[in-house]
């Protein structure tokens, strides 16, 4: 049985299986995934797979039980689906997205694209109607400027947040209705 195969087990399959068969297939996933990991350390090179897998740790089975063998089958398919995965995907991705980037007027070199993505990320969440909007691009622009200054990563972040901020607040006061008093419903 391939690493394809066990990518579509759904959950039912998952959950009606022994132990010991769990451990089986969640082994083989584990090692494909660790395998995946272990390219992107030799390679230098962190995606958001990535950082996201070694926050939780290598992918194992051992001393675990039928819940946390279920728990790490999910995490490692999660992983191995992940778009960025693998260093091929990987590579797609920051040339899909430097592409775009260029196409916004914002000029950031492929080997930078991670970080500035990663520092973009802990901002977006909290402005997600703002993430393809007008202000994205001065914003990831602004990122990669202070990167280049050698400016704190938290500043960083602190200062896109408030420009964000400064972007959602100048959205409002065009989309507000002066005749009623309210939000207008033409934007």
């Amino acid at each position: 049985m391939g690493i394809k195969d066990i990518l579509g087990y759904d959950w039912e399959t998952v959950s009606r299986m022994k132990r010991s068969e769990l451990a089986k297939v969640t082994s083989q996933l584990a090692s494909a995934a660790n395998k995946r990991l272990k390219r992107f350390e030799i390679a230098g090179e962190v995606s958001p797979a990535y950082r996201q897998a070694e926050k939780a740790g290598k992918f194992s089975v051992a001393g675990k039980n039928l819940n946390q063998l279920r728990a790490e089958f999910v995490r490692a398919r999660d992983y191995l689906q992940s778009e960025t995965s693998s260093l091929r995907q990987w590579s797609v991705v920051k040339n899909e997205t430097v592409k775009t980037l260029e196409g916004m007027g914002v000029n950031i070199p492929k080997e930078d694209v991670a970080e500035v993505m990663r520092l973009y990320g802990r901002v977006k969440s909290e402005f997600p109607d703002l993430v393809q909007s007008e202000i994205y691009a001065p914003v990831v622009q602004g990122i990669y400027d202070q990167m280049q200054s050698g400016v704190d990563p938290d500043q960083i972040v602190d200062d896109a947040r408030q420009m964000m901020m400064q972007g959602y607040e100048q959205r409002e006061r065009l989309n507000y209705d002066f005749e009623t008093g309210g939000v207008s419903d033409f934007f």
